[in-house]
């Protein structure tokens, strides 16, 4: 399970189970169209893990990025 944060877009934040090999903006654009967020996902270029305390691109997978069970990802 992974938290996908959207507060920075005033959506709020959700946990998510996804394969590691799934591309970021994929898993932000399934849950951006189940949940009807509405979200302008052109302007969602990078987001930041708080495990790993860094920024990565949403154009590459979870697993290439280290990202696994109790992250958080906050969009940025």
């Amino acid at each position: 399970m992974i938290t996908l944060d959207f507060r920075a877009q005033n959506k709020g934040q959700f946990d998510i189970s996804l394969n590691s090999e799934q591309v970021i903006q994929e898993a932000i654009r399934i849950v951006n169209d189940g949940l009807a967020l509405n979200l302008d996902l052109q302007k969602i270029n990078y987001c930041k893990s708080n495990r790993e305390k860094r920024i990565i691109s949403v154009y590459s997978t979870f697993e290439e990025n280290n990202i696994y069970t109790g992250d958080r990802l906050e969009l940025l």
